[in-house]
């Protein structure tokens, strides 16, 4: 409804085809309103939130209670072409394993207004490789 006086006429046309009361009228047009559009929640039109479901760790994942310790290693080049580069940016390790970030860069060339080529460097960097350290049984 627009506004509050579309609802009253609503309202009273219902009191003259039934001959219920106002509030009778009213109760039954917000109940069948109700039916036709599914509630959201009572937290003001919000989906109501799903139930919190504790999560059990994967053992490739980094442990939650444990920051990892940052493996000092200079960029591994893995390899080169005209546009493009891959190489290791960066090694993580855990108690249970360790992370490796690859990084990506695109260069793609752009014309400015004078036709001056002008090169642009995209850089796309991935974490996740995840490997769990393997520990035996003797």
């Amino acid at each position: 409804m627009a506004h509050n006086g579309e609802f009253k006429a609503l309202v009273r046309k219902r009191m003259e085809i039934t001959g219920e009361s106002y509030t009778q009228a009213m109760r039954q047009i917000l109940e069948a309103a109700g039916t036709a559009v599914p509630s959201t929640g009572a937290e003001g039109g919000r989906p109501p939130r799903p139930a919190l479901q504790r999560s059990v760790p994967r053992p490739w994942d980094p442990p939650q209670t444990e920051f990892p310790a940052i493996v000092p290693i200079s960029t591994l080049p893995f390899d080169r072409s005209g546009q493009s580069a891959i190489a290791i940016t960066g090694i993580s390790a855990y108690s249970n394993g360790f992370e490796i970030f690859v990084t990506r860069l695109i260069q793609r060339a752009k014309a400015d207004d004078a036709g001056t080529v002008i090169p642009n460097v995209t850089s796309l960097t991935t974490c996740c490789s995840r490997y769990p350290t393997i520990v035996g049984k003797k």
